[in-house]
């Protein structure tokens, strides 16, 4: 999938605020998280990838396989087990509670036909957009 390879800024978000607040992260951060202008930089080789987030406020680094679930912490702290599939030209990431296992978000990065990667966010009915533009 080497569409997503890149490096890659936010341009906008849609929806957000409330995707945070369904996922009960409290006001202050979704302040900070609404301000915000992370850069994502990605890259495979085969089945091994890894998404780096870098910010003003939290960096993150994920390397993973497709297909096999690792632990994980967001940027808002909540521990979680991450799964990356590919399904077709999207990269697709269920993070669930470590202990319930109860998936809390659905994460999937593609790329548009103007070569934005589009990031949808799902927390139960509520969906968020955000929409990065490629800088390398």
């Amino acid at each position: 999938m080497a569409a997503l390879n890149g490096t890659w800024v936010l341009e906008k978000s849609e929806n957000f605020e409330e995707f945070m607040k369904e996922l009960g992260v409290g006001l202050i951060l979704r302040k900070v998280g609404n301000t915000v202008t992370p850069t994502l930089i990605i890259s495979n080789n085969g089945n091994e990838w890894s998404i780096k987030m870098r910010s003003t406020f939290k960096n993150t680094d994920d390397n993973f396989t497709l297909g096999e679930e690792f632990d994980d912490e967001t940027t808002d702290g909540r521990k979680i087990k991450c799964l990356y599939n590919l399904d077709g030209d999207k990269l697709i990431c269920e993070q669930r509670d470590r202990k319930t296992r109860a998936l809390q978000v659905t994460a999937v990065r593609s790329v548009d036909e103007n070569g934005k990667m589009v990031e949808v966010l799902t927390c139960k009915t509520v969906v968020a957009k955000r929409y990065f533009k490629r800088v390398e």
